[in-house]
């Protein structure tokens, strides 16, 4: 995998932390993904997976009418990326954390 354009996990981490009040890891994707499916998480994301670490979990979140993409949006999360959302706010993640956005609306925030 080309990372010469991908930016660290420590910039992502910095820029959810603009845009979440908290930051939770369980130590498994397929029970992160659950709880993105059942409302605990809002959002999910993790490189580096193999396919049985989020195959169940991605038809539970889709099932639960969540959002699941790779990195770019796209359709191969078996690729080892992985975004999960509760649907609603896919756009505004993906553009704030992964893309690297300076500033998205969100209930906590004075542009609401």
């Amino acid at each position: 995998t080309d990372r010469t354009n991908t930016p660290t996990l420590a910039q992502r981490v910095g820029r959810a932390l603009t845009h979440t009040l908290d930051i939770r890891r369980l130590g498994s994707a397929a029970l992160d993904l659950c709880h993105v499916a059942d409302g605990t998480f809002g959002a999910y994301w993790e490189g580096y997976l193999k396919p049985w670490d989020i195959a169940a979990g991605v038809v539970i979140v889709r099932e639960a009418a969540g959002r699941v993409t790779d990195f770019a949006g796209g359709a191969d999360m078996l690729g080892g990326e992985l975004v999960a959302t509760n649907g609603r706010l896919h756009a505004e993640f993906m553009t704030a954390v992964l893309q690297g956005a300076a500033e998205i609306a969100t209930p906590h925030s004075k542009d609401s």
